[in-house]
């Protein structure tokens, strides 16, 4: 549910065409990480969101303008 959540927001900056700073020539666009785990007393905040910027990286590294997801079950 919340990669189909940030997969609309990186469309709806897409539908935007906001002009970006450094090339008015290219547009805005965001790359997103989702991480999900099932509710337990071994899983902490700072794990969940360590988890979802490992995710945002490698949306990064793998060509930006696009949304990861990292589960238990790993990529």
């Amino acid at each position: 549910m919340a990669s189909l959540l940030a997969e609309r927001i990186r469309q709806s900056v897409i539908e935007t065409r906001l002009p970006h700073a450094a090339d008015p020539q290219w547009s805005v666009t965001i790359s997103a990480g989702v991480a999900s785990v099932q509710p337990s007393n071994e899983i902490e905040m700072p794990m969940l969101v360590e988890r979802a910027d490992r995710a945002l990286y490698e949306a990064k590294n793998r060509g930006r303008d696009r949304v990861e997801t990292w589960s238990e079950t790993g990529w």
